[in-house]
């Protein structure tokens, strides 16, 4: 709104898997308010292992809904069955 202010301040802690974000927004008034989350970030290989654990028995991952392979510039798309 206006000349209001928002401040995101990321950390990324690689042992866990997680990002943790800060929200900030500063009002125009001097208002401050501010929020943290954690984002759980899943590996392919940890994916599999669970969607395999729950008993699927074909568990297959690409980097498109095309079928395309999967790489750092895809996206993670499973396909279980």
């Amino acid at each position: 709104r206006g000349d209001d202010l928002r401040l995101d301040v990321r950390r990324f802690d690689p042992v866990v898997g997680e990002i943790e974000s800060d929200l900030i927004l500063i009002g125009a008034d001097g208002s401050r308010h501010s929020v943290t989350y954690r984002i759980r970030l899943y590996t392919a290989t940890e994916l599999m292992r669970l969607v395999s654990e729950a008993r699927f028995a074909e568990v297959e991952c690409f980097g498109t809904f095309a079928g395309d392979p999967l790489s750092r510039d895809t996206r993670l798309v499973l396909r279980a069955s």
